[in-house]
């Protein structure tokens, strides 16, 4: 990321204006910085390649990765899910570059999330404890206005318990169909909450009992199982995952 740098101006780094047509300026320097990323860390795109075809304008996830983690290709992305139609795009939008921009790998699960608008997040970044260059993207009258400021401060390790409470309290019920638990949690029966707890130990198990998802959410299924916080976990590609534990291990 050196050459988008301008030094020695601090806090601000840059600004990528673009024109009214739309965000194409804005993609083209995404992609560029992507590819500059690949080109100083290779495995980034190895990683991304692996997962591309399962994530281009999907909302259903192969179990195999589900919880893989990948620093998120943001023009590919943006592109492909049409960010720009949905409401407070920018801060999701903002969300995704922060994370490529730093390096940041993000479970896939989170990505399609924050892509299919299953969560709105607020104007302050919570990749913010975790990011070296920070990111702000505004939109005025069609033109789009990419700022990136660095503090060259250090960065602390991810947290996920926090990380994870801060994401799913931002959830969208607008789009509950999309998500993992199909419906309102208000019209749950006991049959789709004993459908999720499968959810939950098929993860588990196909992550050795190391499923990040598992562990957060799960509870919130024992403490009355109607939580909203389920609206961000997207739909498990059924094909790929079995329905109980049983089925999971034939």
């Amino acid at each position: 990321m050196n050459k988008f740098m301008k030094e020695p101006k601090m806090p601000i780094v840059r600004q990528y204006e673009s024109n009214p047509r739309g965000p194409t300026a804005l993609k083209a320097i995404l992609s560029e910085m992507f590819n500059e990323i690949c080109a100083e860390t290779p495995s980034i795109l190895a990683n991304w390649d692996k997962v591309k075809s399962s994530l281009m304008g999907h909302t259903k996830i192969p179990v195999e990765i589900y919880e893989m983690k990948v620093v998120p290709n943001a023009y590919k992305l943006i592109e492909q899910y049409g960010m720009s139609i949905r409401r407070n795009w920018l801060n999701n939008a903002e969300f995704i570059i922060q994370a490529m921009v730093n390096k940041i790998e993000l479970p896939i699960w989170m990505i399609v999330s924050v892509c299919a608008g299953l969560v709105e997040l607020n104007e302050e970044s919570i990749l913010k404890d975790y990011s070296d260059i920070l990111v702000n993207l505004t939109e005025n009258q069609n033109c789009y206005d990419l700022q990136m400021n660095s503090y060259k401060r250090g960065v602390n390790k991810i947290n996920w318990r926090i990380l994870l409470k801060e994401f799913s309290g931002s959830y969208n019920p607008r789009l509950a169909e999309h998500s993992l638990i199909g419906s309102d949690t208000l019209t749950w029966t006991e049959a789709k909450k004993e459908e999720l707890n499968n959810r939950f130990q098929a993860l588990s198990s196909h992550r050795n009992g190391d499923s990040l998802v598992a562990k957060f959410f799960w509870i919130y299924l024992e403490n009355g199982g109607v939580s909203p916080r389920f609206y961000v976990l997207p739909k498990v590609q059924q094909t790929k995952m079995a329905t109980t534990l049983k089925d999971f291990h034939r």
